[in-house]
């Protein structure tokens, strides 16, 4: 019996599998086949929709271009296949899928269709069209085939101006997002998608003002974000498409990149990989796309973890890959997949490796007072990183007036940095390791309380660790601690972190002309930082001066109410916000704590007044009150560079600070000019300077509390289209005035500065084979207290687009820079594309890239400050030119 028993259980889970199996292998029905026209021609972009016996339609696809289409059904039963194309009759054909074992195979022939037309009306699209805050602009109006990727195709939209960073902006604005086909891929990481997106699927380029992530909030909050869509052709939707394209001419230069995709109605997909050893960042900047979450308040990213010592290249006002030698490799895999009506799961992952080698030469002048010297250094850096970043979204609709967003992520960074240094004839080797740990959960759970009131409850929680060592084989302290003049070497080791959860409820109330907002919630930040600093001799451990090492944590737990009510009459918007804080602070440095629970408010208004379709004037006060960080509050000194230590101030502190800003701009997307005029004045009531003890062989800066700076910025920027030259001329001024307090040597002094950036481009629109874009941009700055000294910079360029015939274009591109304090002649470069397209039916080009032709091996930077001058010397990549092919694929 308990045989019989067994025996039919065993049958019965057979049973089951089998069912299971049978259940899977008909859960997807694939038709499939190719169209035909009479003649046996291959047609593509042909409609296969597949309707039940309602008529509706189940899935839908388009043929390829060699023909071929697949479709996918998910349950059995009778179909039409409707398959149609313009300038053929369209046909239908009945199939019944209620047993099939294996994919059914469908061929189709279609037939022309001759129609008689007596009138026929050609509407054309518009160049450029506006519905409501969406402005849409056809690619095709504005390209002229030259453009490999998104970036490039994008700069030639107006309105939208990119720098030499990548960064991206609409009348001056930073866009939030860079959508793709309306899903958000990377988020504040977009410059991954702008730098290797090709170009030539892109129908439409939509500018989105007013832009919010939060669809219940659209048309009930008004906001000043701004984000771009691209739009894929149809042609390009529900298939796999992209390029590869490898560039090499011999060992020493290299490029190897894809993109790989797929756009359907449900599912999206985004591959990208990288690796070329010519200078080239694939990945933009990755801090902004750790720092990124999808939510209408951006909380875990306000605060992050200090890196005490950094071994890497500065920023040197052109493309850094003509300074960084390089050996990258980048791969990323991105995916949004609607797994039914109500859940949507969006993976981002990447991982990113590169060795980086940098090379610079110095001469620090200092001449203050009665202290003069000269330092000199060559140094050649080198980092060694990896990187490897994941991110999990999930949206779901709970309800038809409620969503869940649930948002994961965490970035693990492993650097291996140094430097071989030679500091006025004495040489040291530096190495710095660094690792990072970051993890953020943030949950976000919206309701629609009505057609006018909207209630968010946000929970997040950020975790980040830092820790470092620091080693120089070298010793420049003999001053500082006279009883180890035998050292020969110091090591430093850090350990930072941060610990920030929190949790808020955001309610939006709409009236008929107002808006109401609040915002009640609770926020804890707990950091730390530990550093000990050791003196060596040969190896072996001589001492840790006490003054020099830290054991510093600081809580910051804060209960808030932020309330803001706008209102509107006609074209005048008026809104004013008042914060209430109250803080529970404590700061524990090595044996000391404080604590403190300060309560404060913190006004602002904001006024906007369109005063036609082409013209408005807007403008804000704000009065800010922050609380300082472990950055800011360690007590005793942290070695940061091989001969600077610097110290904090050992108090919990609160900085004040009040903004006011106007701003005006004149014309729109649709008018032959643009201008966009902003002033921003910032009085900084309580800010921290440094005090700096200044030596020849170190320097020693302590943070010290000051009150009252001023920052005045003004920028205006014009820009006008030329009938008949077929051009845009563009005008850009910018005036910055600062005037701050330091310390040097125990003395105050107030540092007054000014800044002007003068800049002029003109860049054509022709129709025909020719097209240039030139300009020029000058930099003057001047330090006016306690010494007068100035310099200016001068940045010229010209890129000409050479359309030879359909198969051939020429893009040639030259730069100049030279500072007049030098008195040295400038320094140019002259890069090139040539490119031989439309082989295998535009799928094959071929092209070879030149960069730096005239083999410029260093480029001169010169600078100045409150104390003196510097000059710096970089090395650069050498000339090297590259024979590419570019396949793209279907």
């Amino acid at each position: 019996m308990n045989w019989n028993i067994n025996y039919l259980k065993k049958k019965l889970f057979v049973l089951i599998i089998i069912c299971c199996f049978y259940k899977i292998s008909i859960g997807q029905v694939i038709i499939k086949g190719y169209v035909f026209d009479q003649n046996k021609k291959k047609l593509e972009n042909t409609s296969i929709v597949v309707k039940d016996s309602l008529n509706t339609i189940i899935n839908y696809t388009f043929s390829n271009t060699e023909g071929f289409y697949m479709v996918k059904l998910s349950k059995l039963g009778n179909f039409n296949v409707q398959v149609s194309k313009l300038g053929y009759e369209t046909k239908t054909i009945p199939v019944n899928l209620t047993n099939v074992q294996n994919d059914l195979s469908l061929n189709v022939i279609l037939r022309e269709k001759s129609v008689e037309i007596n009138e026929v009306i050609v509407q054309a699209k518009r160049p450029i069209t506006i519905k409501d805050d969406t402005i849409s602009f056809v690619t095709r109006y504005f390209s002229n085939g030259t453009e490999q990727n998104a970036k490039e195709l994008l700069s030639k939209i107006p309105g939208i101006q990119i720098d030499r960073e990548g960064t991206i902006r609409v009348g001056g604005q930073e866009i939030e997002k860079l959508l793709v086909d309306n899903e958000d891929i990377f988020g504040k990481g977009y410059k991954i998608v702008s730098n290797n997106m090709p170009a030539f699927p892109i129908e439409e380029v939509e500018i989105l003002k007013n832009y919010t992530d939060n669809r219940f909030l659209k048309g009930i909050k008004n906001t000043d974000k701004v984000a771009l869509n691209l739009k894929l052709k149809d042609s390009h939707k529900n298939l796999w498409f992209g390029n590869v394209n490898p560039a090499i001419w011999n060992k020493n230069s290299y490029e190897i990149k894809s993109n790989i995709m797929n756009f359907s109605r449900k599912n999206k997909f985004y591959f990208i990989v990288n690796k070329n050893n010519i200078g080239y960042d694939a990945t933009g900047d990755v801090n902004q796309f750790i720092s990124n979450v999808n939510s209408e308040k951006d909380s875990w990213s306000k605060f992050s973890v200090n890196q005490l010592v950094k071994l890497s290249p500065p920023s040197l006002g052109f493309t850094n890959n003509r300074t960084n030698f390089n050996n990258a490799s980048l791969v990323s895999l991105n995916s949004v997949i609607d797994l039914n009506d109500r859940l949507k799961i969006k993976i981002v992952s990447f991982f990113n490796l590169d060795k980086i080698n940098f090379y610079r030469q110095s001469v620090d002048h200092v001449n203050f007072t009665n202290i003069s010297f000269n330092n000199i250094e060559n140094v050649e850096y080198f980092n060694n990183y990896r990187i490897a970043l994941g991110e999990l979204i999930l949206d779901y609709n709970v309800a038809e007036n409620k969503t869940l967003n649930i948002s994961t992520l965490y970035n693990y960074r492993k650097n291996n940095d140094g430097s071989n240094l030679i500091f006025n004839d004495d040489s040291m080797l530096e190495r710095l390791t660094t690792q990072a740990n970051i993890f953020n959960q943030k949950i976000t759970h919206t309701i629609k309380l009505n057609d006018n009131s909207v209630l968010m409850l946000n929970a997040f929680l950020k975790d980040e660790k830092l820790p470092q060592q620091y080693s120089v084989n070298n010793y420049f302290f003999k001053e500082l601690f006279p009883e180890f003049s035998d050292a020969d070497s110091v090591i430093q080791k850090n350990e930072t972190g941060l610990k920030f959860y929190g949790g808020d409820a955001v309610f939006t109330q709409k009236f008929k002309r107002a808006l109401l907002e609040l915002d009640f919630g609770f926020e804890s930040l707990s950091e730390k930082m530990n550093n000990l600093f050791s003196i060596y001799n040969s190896s072996v451990y001589l001492a840790s001066p006490s003054g020099y090492m830290n054991k510093t944590t600081i809580h910051n737990n804060n209960i808030f109410l932020k309330s803001k009510y706008s209102f509107s009459f006609k074209n005048i918007s008026l809104s004013s916000f008042l914060n209430f804080y109250q803080k529970f602070n404590k700061l524990k440095n090595n044996s000391f704590a404080k604590f403190e629970s300060p309560f404060f408010v913190t006004p602002g208004i904001n006024f906007k007044w369109n005063i036609n379709s082409k013209n408005t004037i807007s403008s804000n006060y704000s009065f800010d009150i922050v609380n300082n960080e472990v950055r800011d509050a360690y007590s005793n000194y942290i070695l940061t560079s091989f001969r600077t230590f610097n110290k904090g101030t050992g108090n919990l502190d609160r900085l004040a600070s009040s903004r006011f800003l106007i701003h005006y701009s004149l014309g729109n997307w649709l008018s032959r000019y643009f201008v966009n005029s902003l002033l921003i004045f910032i009085k900084k009531h309580d800010y921290y300077t440094w005090n700096t003890t200044i030596n020849q062989n170190y320097l020693q800066s302590e943070k010290i509390l000051v009150k009252n700076g001023e920052l005045l910025i003004f920028n205006t920027k014009i820009d006008y289209f030329i009938g008949f030259l077929s051009s845009n001329i563009k005008l850009d001024f910018q005036h910055n005035i600062s005037e701050l307090t330091n310390s040097i040597n125990s003395k105050e002094y107030v540092i007054a500065s000014n800044t002007n950036i003068y800049g002029l481009e003109l860049k054509s629109i022709f129709k025909g084979m020719f097209n240039f874009h030139v300009g020029t941009k000058w930099m003057t700055s001047k330090i006016i207290k306690p010494r007068n000294d100035s310099y200016t910079k001068q940045i010229n360029f010209l890129d000409i687009i050479l359309v030879l015939n359909d198969n051939v274009d020429l893009k040639l591109k030259a730069e100049s820079f030279q500072f007049d304090n030098m008195n040295e002649d400038p320094i140019y470069f002259i890069d090139f594309d040539l490119s031989f397209k439309k082989f295998l039916n535009n799928r094959l080009t071929f092209s070879v890239r030149g960069r730096n032709l005239l083999n410029t091996n260093s480029y001169k930077t010169y600078q100045i400050s409150e104390i003196g001058w510097s000059t710096n010397t970089y090395r650069l990549l050498p000339r090297f030119v590259l024979l590419s092919v570019n396949f793209r694929f279907p």
